[in-house]
């Protein structure tokens, strides 16, 4: 019998994060993602790379932008040693935070 293999195939997408919550954050993209996709996203800030898994919750066309569109994703409740939690990070923050972040989701 022949072994299974598991492998992951992920592509990287780059992302503006334009509002972040303890639960999820609004992204914009000129990429369109999904609705269902699970990923990971990486935002840096300060030098710091946070880390949170996530799940596209709706991905819109924005009127009039041409090829841009949002994106609201969830954070997904799967712990993960070591890394720094974006959504541990918006909630040191207090109240939810706005301004364009540069980020990756893979």
């Amino acid at each position: 019998m022949a072994p299974v293999i598991v492998a992951l195939l992920g592509r990287n997408v780059t992302v503006v994060v334009t509002e972040l919550s303890r639960s999820g954050c609004l992204m914009e993209s000129a990429t369109a993602i999904p609705e269902g996709s699970v990923g990971t996203l990486s935002v840096t800030v300060d030098d710091v790379v946070y880390v949170e898994d996530v799940r596209v919750a709706r991905c819109q066309s924005v009127p009039g932008g041409g090829e841009r569109h949002h994106i609201g994703v969830e954070f997904l409740t799967l712990p993960h040693e070591g890394r720094q939690s974006l959504r541990f990070y918006a909630a040191s923050l207090g109240e939810a935070i706005g301004g364009p972040r540069l980020a990756t989701l893979t």
